[in-house]
C-alpha cells in the first residue's frame, strides 16, 4: 500500500459526494465512502479527476447526525476541525482530539476524533462529471485497500 501525508489546511472534501457511512464499534471508527474530488480543473471545460475513497475517522466519539433536509445526494460543502485537545482516552491513544463538524447540503454530522485517514481506492481520468455511478465506482465499499492519505498536522 503506498502512503502519503497531507496538511489539513490542504485537504479539500467540498463537493464530494457520501455513498454510504459506517461504524466500527471495535475500533471506535466512523467511515465514509466518497468521491473524493482529487484534481479539479474549472477553465474551460470544467473536468475532474475523482477517487473512490474510504474515510475513517479514528477513535470517535460524540457522533450527532442531523440531516434534516435528507435526500439520497449528500454533498459535501465544508469539513471543519477545530479546539485540539488531548482526548479522553490519551493513556490508550497520542495526538490531539477535535471536533468535527462534516456539512453537507443535507446538514451536518459531527463527532470527536483524533484524526482522519483517507484510503483511496481507484482513481478516474479526467471527465467533465463531479460524481460517479455505483458501477463506475465498484459499488459501495468502506474497503482500506489503496493509497492512504493520513493528515499530518
Amino acid at each position: 500500500m503506498k502512503k502519503n501525508s497531507i496538511l489539513f489546511s490542504k485537504l479539500n472534501l467540498t463537493e464530494s459526494k457520501i455513498y454510504g457511512f459506517g461504524f466500527s464499534e471495535d475500533n471506535f471508527e466512523l467511515y465514509f465512502d466518497i468521491d473524493f474530488v482529487k484534481e479539479c480543473e474549472l477553465e474551460g471545460n470544467s473536468s475532474f479527476v475523482l477517487a473512490s475513497s474510504t474515510l475513517v475517522f479514528k477513535n470517535v466519539h460524540d457522533l450527532k447526525i442531523d440531516l434534516a433536509h435528507f435526500n439520497l445526494a449528500i454533498i459535501i460543502d465544508d469539513v471543519i476541525r477545530q479546539n485540539p485537545c488531548p482526548p479522553k482516552n490519551a493513556k490508550y491513544v497520542s495526538g490531539f482530539e477535535y471536533d468535527w463538524t462534516i456539512e453537507t447540503i443535507n446538514g451536518c454530522i459531527s463527532f470527536k476524533s483524533i484524526g482522519l485517514d483517507i484510503f483511496i481506492r481507484n482513481i478516474t481520468p479526467y471527465g467533465i462529471k463531479s460524481e460517479l455511478t455505483l458501477t463506475e465506482r465498484g459499488g459501495i465499499s468502506f474497503s482500506k485497500d489503496g493509497e492512504l492519505l493520513s493528515l499530518i498536522d
